[in-house]
């Protein structure tokens, strides 16, 4: 064998995704989730404040836009604030969980807690539905709460007391602090156990 061996904890890249390995005994997966317009550098920036047992997977979204970043599902942009296709926000929650199952198969530790930012929270929010992803947890920050679609069924949906961190700023006009509440309520009405936190904060991740 020649050349040198990568360290244990070198992040490596996969199908569009950075991975951060586990240092050793690893706990779960960490799956990140980013915005619209961005790419999975963005949330990965984040990964030296996490756990070192915990493998962290920063996912990019599949749709590529003009004239950079890529999308989990499109959008619109109208006066009164950002609209989406319901359909769109299924194809992209169906095309993560696949990723997300494959991702489970593949680690020490089939255990998945997600963090997305923004569309990406929203799509975290669409994935805890998903029964067959071995979730532990998630993370929600600046997102917007899910179309009805996505949970009206004869036999809604239940996350049997999932925890849920959701957090919002009270400055973002992007989405409005109103759009935050909202999720939590969606998240609590479906049976999360809900932290929620609001911070003096525009359409941002703090330090805090």
């Amino acid at each position: 064998m020649t050349g040198k061996s990568r360290p244990m904890n070198e992040p490596t890249q996969s199908e569009g995704a950075l991975v951060r390995p586990a240092a050793s005994g690893e706990l779960a997966t960490l799956a990140l989730l980013h915005g619209y317009g961005s790419d999975a550098r963005d949330l990965f920036s984040l990964a030296p404040f996490f756990d070192e047992r915990l493998r962290i997977v920063s996912l990019r979204a599949p749709r590529p836009l003009d004239p950079f970043g890529y999308a989990w599902f499109g959008l619109e942009f109208t006066s009164d604030g950002i609209r989406y296709d319901p359909a769109d926000v299924q194809a992209g929650v169906r095309h993560a969980g696949q990723r997300l199952r494959q991702i489970a198969a593949t680690g020490a530790s089939p255990r998945i807690f997600l963090l997305g930012f923004s569309q990406g929270a929203t799509l975290s929010a669409g994935l805890t539905l998903q029964p067959d992803i071995p979730l532990c947890g998630a993370v929600l920050l600046s997102g917007a709460p899910l179309p009805d679609v996505l949970i009206a069924a004869d036999d809604p949906p239940t996350l049997r007391d999932i925890p849920i961190f959701i957090a919002h700023g009270a400055y973002d006009t992007v989405l409005p602090i109103a759009r935050g509440r909202a999720l939590r309520r969606q998240m609590e009405a479906l049976g999360a156990r809900v932290t929620y936190r609001e911070y003096a904060l525009a359409h941002e991740i703090s330090e805090e």
